[in-house]
């Protein structure tokens, strides 16, 4: 049940994360309290488990995500997806 307390989020966008690649999206996010969330196309690729996700930063001018450089790029393979963002 919802009432007068009850906030409800709305996606804002959606952002196609390619292997490895840094970015970022400017967004209206100041109608509410940001939020994102990661699909990622899959979990590991290669034994090795060397398969980062991006770090997000998100307020309320938009939203930038960028993969860690561990420094081992043997066998490395970051994690492809779908970045969705909104606010609540």
């Amino acid at each position: 049940m919802l009432d007068g307390t009850t906030r409800c989020g709305r996606i804002v966008g959606m952002q196609r994360i390619q292997e490895g690649m840094d970015g970022s999206a400017a967004a209206d996010l100041s109608r509410g309290e940001p939020f994102w969330a990661f699909m990622p196309d899959w979990l590991f690729r290669h034994i090795s488990m060397n398969a980062p996700v991006p770090n997000v930063e998100i307020n309320a001018g938009g939203v930038r995500w960028w993969f860690s450089r561990d420094g081992n790029s043997s066998n490395r393979t970051p994690v492809p997806g779908w970045l969705v963002y909104g606010v609540f």
